[in-house]
């Protein structure tokens, strides 16, 4: 198990899996949730709107098998992220920025606001099998 701490203002601390699913990650992202998909018509893809803190000096998040994406709606911030106590890599991450990885290995993030908008972001994840069903495009070709 590792640790989730989330920045200096409303710091606490939790335990947090290695491996969670798409639907498990929401409570591990933080901040305020100010959408979350549900129902049926939801049950491929899970996104929510969140409010993240404006710093946050070290947030662990357990792997995913899903793919995951986040769409950043307002704010701009310094983000780094890190695998395994690897150095940290950074990007500037502002509103229309999006992120998307492939799932795989826990991981670190932090960041810092570098503008006085909130910051708030989307996340989704797609399932697995409808990511990989016999339906999606097997080529770039494909793709539509």
């Amino acid at each position: 198990m590792s640790r989730f701490c989330v920045g200096a203002a409303d710091a606490f601390v939790m335990t947090v899996p290695e491996t969670t699913s798409a639907e498990g990650l929401e409570r591990y992202v933080g901040g305020r949730c100010l959408f979350a998909s549900r129902g049926e018509a939801w049950r491929d893809i899970k996104a929510w709107i969140v409010a993240l803190p404006p710093t946050v000096d070290k947030l662990h998040l357990p792997s995913v098998s899903e793919p995951f994406l986040a769409w950043t709606i307002s704010g701009e911030v310094d983000f780094q992220e890190r695998e395994n106590k690897q150095p940290w890599i950074t990007h500037r991450i502002k509103k229309g920025s999006f992120f998307l990885t492939s799932g795989g290995a826990p991981y670190e993030t932090r960041w810092r606001a570098v503008t006085p908008e909130p910051f708030e972001a989307m996340p989704a994840e797609t399932s697995r099998s409808w990511a990989c069903s016999a339906s999606a495009p097997k080529t770039s070709s494909n793709a539509r």
